[in-house]
């Protein structure tokens, strides 16, 4: 027997499974592992099904020796059942076992996830263990190349934020230089006692504008950077271009020139406006970077009608769809990649470069929301992306998520009631205050959700409506003192306010079990929604 095999702990606390219906062979892979260590540990079993309970377990195997006739079925079909298509690897270290004139099974072996294979005939202590050396070698290669792949690809999404964050930071100052000019304006105007209402009133109209900008950006880039899937809706795909427009300027610098081509009675469509917004962003950007010298990247928008052949072609059903076209003024795609560009991790950028949201992505999710993608390039003239999108007979309600910070037309009315107002932002907490308290309402405060909790406890005042922020410093948050507010005092109605999207807070079901209303808002607002929920009589 080879000494390199049995040298005295080269194979020490080794875990194999030998699956193989013939128990003389079962025999000779344990007999041969057995003289290599006590340590090493040879199960073993005779059939396929039996094989998927250990390769499906949470017990570390390092070696599998999968034989391919076994009684039940085949060892390619066990493979199968294991492989991970996008890791493209197999649970552990995997040998296929075949028997002389078998080798033609090796090729689909090597594709479903088995490292390597042995001829029974040829089994010798040595031919076993250079396998499952080199098994265990290549196994953990992949493993590697994967996580490898998978920083990659975490990096270029980060890249793509970092672009993002950067055209928006830049439109962020800009805003608050109007914000803090104006209000710097009017505080010279009225210390010098040369106030004029209307231009007064003027710098304040640029400062309410400003903050509505301001509060549409912060939204976009939430819903951007956001890692939970949003529920799609109606939108219409000109206003969601529209929006982006100045983003996307932005975004890609000033050597890119951003048109649209906005086509007109663009019917809706029903999609996640969200990742919508990230896969025109992203493919921008590599639009961007297939102009290292600057160009024009052309975001156009038509209705389509696809018939059956179109739709056979695409793999889409025939019907009505709207098409988004994105073109670049770039290089082309050249030929001997263009059947590659949609495969994951493909890329022709160097390794420091990001790719921002790869087209696999892209071709994901257009397919997940029942359309297609196609592209038409020709060198030296650019590349021209057509994303098709299934129509809705619905009306659109993309205006809901994007709308500006609410304005509310209707009278404001007050009341008597009492309001408890939890807040730990000094500044709005006092804000709310005094429009509660100029609209007739009674107004208690806190700080915490704890000193709130405290407060209604040492109060015997009758408290009608609690309005609680619900990101709150400390042990207790807004719901959690809500609780337990509301277990003291069960008829107390509650409004929460939050500057996260709902998917991000404490109680994912709140939004919908309470009013909720968002930062930022305006006075009107809040006196609406608080009459409201005041003049609900359901049960909160």
């Amino acid at each position: 027997l080879s000494f390199v095999l049995f040298s005295v702990g080269f194979l020490m606390s080794l875990n194999i499974l030998v699956v193989d219906d013939n128990p003389g062979d079962r025999t000779l892979v344990r007999r041969y592992f057995s003289r290599a260590g006590e340590d090493v540990r040879v199960q073993e079993v005779e059939s396929g099904q039996e094989a998927l309970v250990y390769l499906k377990g949470s017990e570390p195997i390092d070696c599998v020796f999968l034989d391919y006739g076994l009684p039940d079925r085949d060892g390619i079909s066990v493979l199968k059942e294991v492989y991970d298509k996008e890791s493209d690897i197999g649970p552990f270290p995997i040998v296929m076992l075949t028997g002389q004139g078998h080798e033609s099974v090796v090729i689909d072996a090597i594709r479903y996830g088995a490292q390597d294979y042995l001829v029974k005939s040829n089994m010798t202590p040595d031919t076993l263990h250079i396998a499952m050396t080199k098994a265990r070698e290549l196994f953990e290669l992949k493993k590697r190349g994967n996580e490898d792949k998978a920083i990659l690809v975490h990096s270029q999404k980060m890249k793509a934020v970092g672009q993002l964050t950067g055209g928006i930071a830049h439109d962020f100052n800009n805003l608050l230089t109007i914000i803090f000019g104006n209000a710097r304006l009017l505080e010279t105007m009225l210390e010098s006692g040369q106030a004029d209402q209307d231009a007064c009133l003027e710098k304040v109209h640029i400062v309410q504008k400003a903050t509505r900008r301001g509060a549409e950006l912060v939204k976009r880039l939430m819903l951007f950077s956001r890692q939970t899937i949003l529920e799609p809706q109606v939108i219409e795909v000109n206003d969601l271009i529209s929006d982006l427009n100045v983003m996307l300027q932005r975004t890609l610098g000033d050597l890119i020139e951003v048109e649209t081509q906005l086509g007109e009675d663009i019917h809706p469509i029903y999609i996640d406006p969200a990742q919508l917004e990230h896969v025109l962003i992203n493919m921008a950007v590599n639009a961007r970077d297939a102009m290292p010298n600057g160009g024009i990247v052309t975001l156009k928008t038509s209705n389509l009608v696809v018939d059956k052949v179109k739709g056979s072609v695409l793999d889409i059903r025939p019907g009505d769809y709207v098409c988004l076209g994105i073109s670049d003024t770039g290089t082309g795609i050249p030929e001997d990649i263009q059947d590659k560009i949609f495969n994951p991790f493909f890329t022709t950028k160097d390794s420091n470069k990001g790719t921002g949201l790869g087209l696999s992505m892209v071709c994901s999710f257009v397919k997940q929301s029942g359309g297609a993608i196609s592209f038409v390039t020709a060198a030296g003239e650019g590349t021209t992306f057509n994303i098709m999108l299934p129509v809705t007979v619905e009306e659109p309600s993309y205006h809901d998520l994007h709308s500006s910070v609410g304005k509310v037309e209707r009278p404001i009315k007050g009341g008597s009631e009492t309001v408890l107002v939890v807040e730990d932002e000094d500044d709005i907490r006092f804000l709310a205050r005094i429009v509660l308290e100029d609209l007739g309402y009674t107004v208690l405060d806190a700080e915490t959700g704890k000193a709130a909790v405290d407060l209604v406890k040492k109060s015997a005042q009758p408290i009608d409506l609690l309005f609680t922020d619900i990101a709150m410093p400390g042990d207790m948050n807004g719901v959690q003192a809500a609780a337990r507010i509301q277990a003291l005092r069960p008829d107390i109605k509650l409004l929460f306010a939050t500057g996260y999207l709902a998917e991000s807070l404490p109680d994912i079901e709140l939004a919908e079990r309470y009013p909720l209303i968002h930062k930022p808002y305006q006075p009107e607002e809040l006196a609406a929604l608080i009459r409201d929920v005041l003049n609900d009589d359901r049960e909160a």
